[in-house]
Parts: C-alpha cells; structure tokens; sequence
C-alpha cells in the first residue's frame, strides 16, 4: 500500500483501486500518521521514518508549505513529484497535526497532560537528523522544553526548561 510518497487508503491489488479516488487509492497524511503511531507502538521503527520521509519528501515536491488534505496515490517514479489531488484543501488542519503524530511515534512519545508526564518508551531520530529541539510543549498546566540529540548508542534528551511539575521518564 505504501507509493512511496506515503500509504494510500486502498492497495493497488485491489480491484476498484484508483490513484486519484477519494478513498480507493489516495494518500492521507492523517491516515499516515495513525498508521505511523501503529508501527511505532509495534516496534517498526524503520517503518515510522519510512513514512516520515516519504511525506516530507511529498510536502517538498507539492511546493504548498504544508501538507494537503491528500494527494494521489501513484507509485513514485524517479525525477517525478506526487500528484495533486485535483480539490485537496490546502492548507487543512488535521494535516498539520499529522506531523505532531509522526514526532510521537518517531520518539515514541506519549503526553500524559492530567498526570504532568512525557513518556519516551523508544526515543530515537533518523540517522539523517542530528537533533530536534521541542520548546514550550503544554503537558497538562505546565510546559517543558528539551533537545533529543542522535549519539552512538541512541539518543540523548536534554531538558531545557520545565515548570509546574512537569517529568520525563525514559
């Protein structure tokens, strides 16, 4: 199912598959990041930044600044882009958040707001990126700032800043 550029809503084994439908074969950066949070809770780690990279990778070649609602689902092809979805909103909401999801599921984070923790069960970055900086993140009523940096043997996190109780468990 995956294009590519991310998964599509339908494989293109299946018969009423069809790139440029709505639902039968289109790529949806939401859906794309649910479905990253699922690898990522399985272990699939290399499958998280597959995902992440084929839809930064999209949003780079779509030229929009943002990612779309969604876009075709043809098979990437070398020295082509993705296709557009002919009246994809742009930008849209719940592809932005999509990216938030795919951080989580990349650092294995989970915010538990009421209870004034984030968790990282599996905090690691792509060998491609050095280090991510994550300022004024709202974890219940208070707020925390960190640096996750790649190392050898894993990633280290540096707080940066907290207040109002906030903790971090590896």
């Amino acid at each position: 199912m995956y294009s590519g550029w991310g998964i599509r809503t339908l494989s293109r084994n299946e018969r009423r598959y069809n790139p440029m439908s709505y639902h039968n074969g289109s790529v949806w950066p939401h859906d794309n990041a649910m479905a990253a949070l699922g690898l990522g809770r399985a272990g699939d780690h290399a499958g998280v930044v597959k995902v992440l990279e084929g839809l930064l990778d999209a949003c780079g070649k779509l030229n929009t600044s943002s990612l779309p609602e969604l876009f075709c689902g043809f098979r990437r092809e070398s020295g082509l882009g993705p296709v557009p979805y002919p009246v994809a909103c742009y930008p849209q909401a719940w592809s932005a958040a999509s990216v938030f999801m795919i951080l989580q599921a990349m650092l294995g984070m989970r915010v538990l707001g009421l209870e004034r923790r984030v968790v990282f069960d599996a905090h690691r970055i792509p060998s491609w990126l050095d280090w991510l900086s994550i300022d004024g993140l709202r974890v219940g009523s208070g707020r925390i700032s960190f640096v996750l940096r790649r190392c050898p043997n894993g990633t280290a996190i540096e707080v940066k800043e907290k207040s109002g109780g906030v903790r971090v468990e590896l």
